[in-house]
């Protein structure tokens, strides 16, 4: 398939046009995904986001005005508020490993490892692209 013009991903993308949804997808789906992995950090989080998102796109499409920005824009915006929500409900829950005995059940100490790593995690994700780099 050619590359689309903008109009006509728009009005594909409006219409779920199988070829141009598949294109889309197919297009920009590992890039959107490489974007979650970097934001998130865990494997089985970005595949669910990765989902939602385009599920977003499809969902949203009837309601997308066209701005003149390029369609990447609208995608890469809603790959980063899934990613923001999912570390905002991910921050509510701590995850407790079964089995783990070896602090004979002190729970303040079993997981403040776990709070150390994600306060970590998210305080880097926090920080603008080159900050990350750098560090």
């Amino acid at each position: 398939m050619i590359v689309p013009s903008h109009h006509d991903l728009i009005t594909g993308l409006q219409q779920r046009d199988p070829q141009i949804v598949s294109w889309i997808y197919e297009t920009y789906g590992p890039r959107v995904y490489h974007y979650l992995c970097r934001r998130l950090g865990d494997a089985e989080l970005t595949r669910d986001a990765h989902s939602e998102v385009f599920i977003r796109l499809l969902e949203r499409a009837t309601h997308y005005e066209d701005r003149g920005l390029p369609l990447t824009a609208w995608l890469f915006h809603l790959a980063r508020d899934q990613a923001a929500n999912i570390r905002r409900r991910a921050g509510r829950f701590v995850p407790l490993e079964a089995g783990d005995t070896e602090h004979d059940g002190d729970p303040e100490t079993l997981l403040a490892p776990q709070w150390d790593w994600e306060h970590l995690q998210y305080v880097l994700a926090a920080l603008p692209d080159h900050y990350r780099r750098v560090l």
